[in-house]
């Protein structure tokens, strides 16, 4: 299993590199779901994205530790889990995007911002517009599997991961 993953790993850099510079299809949320707006022809990896990435978000939020999960976080663990989730960028882009998103959540009285505020408003962050659907699947991929190697923790269910290494696989395949 880990040499089959290691791999994938491999492939999926190599790919990275090479595909990574080309514009991609972008996401946009609608109607609490990420769709793609370049390509109606790819409807099934719209909905694996959206599954996967909703799934993805759920998890980083909840950070389940020996069966404590959270149902809310505060202003400041909301910034630091979106930190998790971007792209290495520069620090003062990292902290103009944690701002721009933040500012989109919407919290409850006390202040505290719930999974589905923060889902909402994670989905939306520039850099997954921009970078498109193969880059946030990569990163997805790429956080996932050192969540689950490095902190023995499954950020994505099985069928979630197989399907989204899947997809990576036929992208590396068209190369």
């Amino acid at each position: 299993m880990l040499t089959n993953n290691l791999f994938f790993l491999v492939i999926f850099l190599a790919g990275a590199i090479g595909l990574t510079c080309f514009q991609s299809k972008g996401i946009f949320k609608h109607h609490n779901h990420i769709t793609l707006y370049a390509n109606d022809d790819d409807d099934d990896d719209d909905i694996m994205l959206q599954r996967i990435a909703s799934n993805y978000l759920a998890n980083k939020f909840r950070d389940c530790r020996n069966d404590n999960c959270r149902t809310y976080v505060d202003k400041d663990e909301a910034k630091l889990l979106l930190k998790t989730i971007l792209p290495p960028v520069t620090k003062n882009e990292l902290d103009r995007e944690v701002i721009e998103v933040f500012n989109s959540i919407s919290t409850e009285s006390n202040g505290d911002i719930g999974i589905d505020q923060f889902i909402d408003a994670a989905i939306k962050n520039s850099y997954w517009e921009q970078a498109g659907p193969l880059v946030v699947k990569e990163l997805i991929f790429l956080d996932c599997l050192a969540n689950y190697y490095i902190d023995k923790r499954s950020m994505l269910n099985d069928n979630d991961y197989n399907d989204l290494k899947e997809s990576l696989s036929w992208v590396s395949n068209v190369l």
